[in-house]
Formats: C-alpha cells, structure tokens, sequence
C-alpha cells in the first residue's frame, strides 16, 4: 500500500505530535515520541520500534470506560516518559503509580512529574524491574501497553493474582496492543470485560497495536 506508506501515515503521525505537543503544553510535561527520541540520544523511527507514547485521546477513553476516579490507584506498567500517569493524576485517580526498569526513562518521567500542572497529588515513578516488584495492595487498575515479554509479563500477573488474593478487591487491568492476551487469559482469576479499538488500522497486526482489553481480576 503505497500511498498509505509514503502520504497517510506520515500525514497521520504528524497530525498526531502536533496534537500531542498542545496537549503537553497543556499540561506542562515533555512525552512526544519526537522529544522523548531526542533526550534520549534516539531516532524517532528507531524509538518507535519499540516504545510508542499512549494517544492522549485513547488514555482519557480507556480511563472513562474504566469509570476511574478518586478512589482508584493507577499502576502503569513500562511507563516510559510518565505521560500515563500524569494523564491519571489529572483525571483524578487517587494516586498514580508509574513503573520502568530504564533509569532514563525513569529521569525524564521523574522530571515531568515535578512539571506537571493542576494537580494535588503529584504521581509517583519507580525504577524496578515490574516481575520482581510486588503490586501495592491499594492498586485498582493496571495499565500497560506491551511492556515486556512473557516471562516478566508471566511474574508480573502473578504479583497481581497475590495482591488480589492478600487484600481481596477486584482489580480492572487495561493491556494495549496485547501481544500475549492468550497468557493473561490463562491466568485464573482474570476475565475479558471488554475490548476497545483506538482507530483502525489494516492489517492485523497493525490493528492489534489499537486495541486495548480490560480484564477483570477478581480474587480467588
């Protein structure tokens, strides 16, 4: 599909940094995939290979159907720059959590943290690897976007499953472009609720890369 190549998506993608660039403005933090490539030394092309920024749009969709509020506590999973957990902050979760095993990426969310205006509670970032850190037993919703492979997403579920089982509540996980849905629908306990496409994209693995599903995890 040459036309889509070489005008659509380029068009698209521009559209989309400029957008993301008012809403940063907005809010007073730096995630753009282009500035967050450029901090860390990276092309934009490289840098989207394998991390890829939440659209503002998508957070603020997932988090409504998620019908989150001041009583939820957030834990973002792989949360590169902390655009997730800024988003959350200011939509008025409880407390936002954000997790990386990449210190640089953990400076730069750090940094936004301490920029970000309109909020009270200003959210948190922890540099940890996500299978060995055990989920705070206040968390209500996960939220990740394909942050690692099975084995650590394998570790992680099961700190999910423990905190779930040592302070029973349910618990909605949010996975965008879910690689490994087949794992997490193994795990006993978690659930499909619902599925939620972003925009459409040809092909299937392009379109997975638009889909979020939200779990219930329930204790046992």
């Amino acid at each position: 599909m040459p036309i889509f190549r070489r005008f659509i998506r380029p068009t698209y993608l521009y559209l989309c940094y400029l957008a993301s660039r008012v809403e940063d403005s907005r809010l007073g933090i730096t995630t753009t995939d282009e500035s967050v490539a450029r901090a860390l030394g990276r092309t934009t092309s490289d840098f989207r290979l394998i991390n890829r920024a939440t659209g503002y749009l998508s957070m603020r969709r997932i988090l409504r159907r998620l019908k989150a509020g001041s009583e939820d506590v957030l834990l973002d999973y792989g949360c590169g720059a902390g655009r997730v957990i800024c988003v959350a902050a200011r939509h008025g979760v409880r407390r936002a959590i954000g997790v990386d095993i990449d210190p640089a990426f953990c400076a730069i969310a750090e940094r936004n943290v301490a920029s970000l205006k309109g909020v009270a509670v200003r959210p948190e970032v922890i540099e940890a690897d996500a299978g060995q850190l055990a989920v705070p037993d206040e968390t209500t919703i996960v939220f990740m976007y394909n942050p690692f492979g099975s084995n650590t997403l394998r570790q992680a579920l099961t700190n999910i499953q423990e905190s779930v089982a040592r302070r029973p509540r349910r618990v909605r996980l949010a996975y965008g472009n879910p690689v490994h849905a087949d794992l997490v629908g193994s795990f006993s306990g978690f659930r499909e609720i619902d599925r939620l496409w972003m925009s459409w994209r040809p092909g299937e693995a392009w379109l997975r890369t638009q889909t979020f599903i939200i779990y219930a995890v329930d204790p046992p």
